[in-house]
């Protein structure tokens, strides 16, 4: 435990970095760390009294996302049609700098050979 604890906090100080200026660092929460998390925890709030912890936002907003979506239809149609749009914007992306590569490549031989048309 006093490696995960002390550890951070020692390292931080070693190279001059202010905890109070560290964003995002973050643990699992795993159930076989909760007690090495809790310290960690209270070392780093002792430090820094601003510090805040969200456990597991993103992972319980995707299990709700995927919920939402597979029992509300409007939700579940919303990303359908986003995986579209996604799916479109991305395509034209690449078309257009497939677009971009080859008049390039047309104008450095135009360019190469004289015939840019004067």
């Amino acid at each position: 435990m006093k490696g995960i604890t002390i550890n951070p906090i020692r390292q931080y100080k070693k190279h001059n970095l202010n905890v109070q200026d560290v964003r995002g660092q973050g643990y699992d929460g795993a159930t076989d760390m909760r007690e090495e998390w809790n310290r960690l925890q209270a070392s780093i709030s002792n430090e820094c009294s601003y510090a805040y912890y969200v456990h597991c936002m993103t992972y319980c907003l995707q299990l709700a996302m995927v919920v939402a979506s597979k029992r509300v239809i409007p939700v579940h149609q919303f990303f359908d049609k986003l995986n579209i749009i996604v799916n479109i914007v991305g395509a034209l992306s690449k078309w257009n700098n497939q677009l971009k590569t080859t008049h390039a490549t047309n104008i450095d031989f135009l360019l190469e050979t004289n015939e840019s048309g004067k």
